[in-house]
């Protein structure tokens, strides 16, 4: 296709934008990672940190904002002092338990990125997200030069549909859709459609997967089998709520199509 000079020029500008940004990141983590492993702390690398080295294969590709690290709830004191020794800082004022059911408080430093450190994957509640099966499930991966784990393909699509529809209701844009589109052509041969099935229903999780995969494979055209997506579904589903995400996405928010207003909370409930 012809790319008119101006519009290629802007994505040029991005794309490099993002190349110069996530160095650093990866430089930062790279440090951060190293040693933790030297400290013996087992970590999963979550989110754009693990998608843009592994699955985009492009670092550039996949812009993100911060880091977000998941380790075991009895090794945040360690990864704390880690990080105060990296001349990382939390905000004043904050309390390490009570910061959120999920994370601690971010670590930030002047010119460089934020890290989240996890003992939990948001949204906490109100689903009944298995930590310790994460932990059993994930793989050893290389990600900025360190031997971190990550998420199984299953995992990683499960907690990617649950974040973006509930705790985020699809403001991210199409970021989370062009996540699981490159997700599922990496990992494809590889997923196991019907453990993701039962580990959603475990998780209380059907119906917010069952929307996510079924607007991702409708806007991105991601490679979700019809039959996945049948199974996904739930008596109970709104199908009102199919035209309020992608207004949602698309940055009408608030109201479903036909300009009747719609809150979060009822979004949520439903």
């Amino acid at each position: 296709a012809s790319i008119p000079s101006p519009v290629a020029k802007l994505l040029q500008e991005a794309y490099l934008q993002s190349a110069m940004r996530n160095m650093r990141l990866y430089n930062e983590l790279s440090k951060v990672l190293r040693l933790l492993e030297k400290d013996g702390i087992p970590v999963i690398v979550l989110k754009g940190a693990s998608l843009a080295e592994i699955v985009y294969d492009n670092i550039a590709l996949r812009p993100m904002d911060d880091v977000d690290l998941l380790v075991r709830r009895n090794d945040l004191s360690r990864v704390e002092k880690i990080l105060m020794e990296l001349d990382y800082n939390i905000p004043k004022n904050s309390k390490t338990e009570s910061w959120s059911h999920a994370h601690l408080p971010p670590f930030t430093k002047p010119g460089s990125c934020a890290f989240e450190i996890h003992w939990t994957l948001p949204p906490a509640h109100p689903f009944r997200i298995d930590v310790d099966g994460l932990w059993k499930r994930a793989r050893p991966a290389t990600i900025a030069g360190a031997r971190p784990l990550v998420l199984s393909p299953e995992d990683l699509i499960l907690t990617l549909c649950l974040h973006t529809a509930y705790h985020h209701q699809f403001r991210f844009g199409l970021r989370p859709f062009c996540d699981i589109f490159e997700i599922i052509r990496h990992y494809h041969d590889e997923i196991q459609w019907k453990q993701m099935q039962q580990r959603a229903r475990e998780w209380g999780g059907s119906i917010c997967v069952h929307l996510t995969l079924l607007l991702a494979k409708e806007l991105v055209g991601a490679d979700v089998p019809e039959d996945v997506l049948e199974d996904f579904k739930q008596k109970g589903f709104e199908k009102r709520m199919v035209p309020w995400a992608k207004e949602q996405i698309f940055g009408d928010r608030g109201h479903l199509s036909d300009g009747s207003p719609l809150s979060p909370t009822l979004a949520q409930l439903w």
